[in-house]
């Protein structure tokens, strides 16, 4: 029996009876890719009463599940690099966000000469309104002996939540 006619017996059998003939009993034991299609229609027969709507041939749900498979088995192979990726991104994401915070500003206000501050401060004004907005919104929780470390530890898992969903959720570089 060949791989072929096996599926086609299997996606043209009389309700959801899955007895097997000796030559398809046989040919399970012998070919890995029918055993699994085989595990696959048993564990569709097992599935609940909405389930039993075959909507897709045999051949196409083994590989649908064979790809849940694998993807299943290259997270287990790669979590730990993700997870040292991402929390890697998420400390640097907060060193250059305190650089911006605490040192540009400074190193700014030393380097541009006045004349041109002058020049682009109407240019930068909405944005420096902004930056107050948001800041007078954190100012509470910053006033607190607890609070700036709240918030860079809230800034690190989002950073790090972010950092791993879209290595994970990313198209796979080697």
């Amino acid at each position: 029996m060949t791989c072929e006619e096996f599926t086609r017996d299997i996606d043209e059998r009389e309700g959801r009876a899955l007895s097997l003939t000796p030559q398809q009993r046989e040919h399970v034991g012998s070919c890995p890719s029918c055993a699994f299609a085989l595990a696959v229609e048993n564990e569709l027969v097992a599935a609940p009463a909405w389930a039993a709507e075959v909507r897709m041939s045999l051949e196409s749900r083994a590989r649908v599940l064979a790809k849940a498979k694998v993807g299943r088995l290259f997270f287990r192979q790669h979590a730990a690099r993700l997870v040292e990726d991402s929390a890697f991104s998420a400390l640097v994401t907060m060193v250059i966000a305190g650089a911006l915070v605490y040192v540009l500003p400074g190193l700014l206000e030393r380097s541009i000469p006045s004349g041109a501050l002058d020049t682009i401060k109407p240019y930068l004004e909405p944005f420096l309104q902004f930056g107050r907005e948001v800041a007078a919104a954190f100012a509470p929780l910053a006033a607190q002996a607890w609070g700036v470390g709240l918030m860079a530890v809230t800034l690190f898992i989002l950073v790090f939540t972010a950092v791993l969903s879209a290595k994970v959720l990313g198209p796979v570089r080697e």
